[in-house]
């Protein structure tokens, strides 16, 4: 196998980022359904959600049990202290999270809504530490954040006020598409993941460049359930380690990665 430098990306293959942001820019122009966002991010999870020190992996439309979805789960691993995980709810960047009159507007009482109920789900479900397994004590607290994605900065700024404010209330993050689009224009991309953890620097060049890969894209519901329950899938404080050869056996990438390879030419 090959050793990738990922960082040409920000130089002689910039034009292959530039085409994955031109098409998330005009996406983001037209008024399309929830979904075309949703699978749009999904594909490129690794360019929106994930980093080359903490969040190595995102989860496409998790189900909590039978009843509810999220759209994005994504961990972050926090070494000897577990790992964190945020529950993601992506709306519409045409619709303001808050009316003139500073009402909350009916898609963001329907993204609170689908947040409440998953909080309700996991409190009276001890089994999500079998789906979203934190390497903590099962005493200690479960590490478990969520985030509201609607609007723009530009159809919310006259009722940012409200929005930290419902923020605060419900303990959940409200954010704009454009935090989406930041996050990717200020992804930082390295050839290896880099983590303070001795376990994680222990794996090989190999394995940390196919960590960091920024095409990685995220995993599907079933594929995460299928590492998770796998009986070599190992709780710990170092999950990523113990488990790398069970992620990366069910990655798949975006289709630009081909064009990066094609870019590159043939490899030794």
């Amino acid at each position: 196998m090959a050793i990738y430098e990922w960082e040409l990306l920000w130089k002689d293959a910039v034009h292959i980022w530039r085409a994955i942001y031109n098409e998330w820019a005009e996406l983001l122009k037209n008024e399309n359904s929830e979904e075309a966002y949703q699978s749009f991010l999904s594909e490129h999870a690794g360019f929106f959600f994930c980093d080359t020190h903490s969040r190595p992996i995102c989860i496409s439309k998790l189900k909590l049990g039978g009843d509810y979805v999220t759209d994005f789960v994504v961990p972050e691993d926090r070494w000897s202290d577990g790992w964190q995980y945020t529950l993601i709810e992506i709306e519409s960047p045409h619709t303001p999270p808050f009316t003139k009159s500073g009402h909350p507007s009916k898609r963001l009482v329907g993204a609170l809504r689908q947040i409440v109920d998953w909080k309700s789900w996991i409190a009276s479900n001890p089994s999500i530490r079998g789906l979203l397994p934190d390497g903590r004590s099962y005493g200690a607290r479960f590490g478990l954040s969520y985030t509201i994605y609607i609007g723009t900065r530009e159809n919310s700024a006259a009722t940012i006020d409200h929005r930290n404010k419902w923020s605060a209330e419900h303990n959940i993050s409200i954010r704009s598409f454009d935090a989406l689009t930041e996050s990717f224009l200020h992804r930082s991309v390295h050839s290896f993941y880099n983590t303070s953890s001795a376990q994680l620097r222990m794996l090989g060049e190999q394995i940390r460049n196919d960590l960091a890969n920024p095409f990685a894209s995220a995993y599907t519901d079933s594929d995460w359930k299928h590492i998770v329950r796998d009986p070599r899938f190992r709780q710990g404080a170092h999950m990523i380690s113990e488990n790398v050869n069970l992620f990366l056996s069910r990655r798949t990438y975006s289709k630009r990665v081909q064009e990066f390879y094609d870019f590159l030419g043939p490899r030794v």
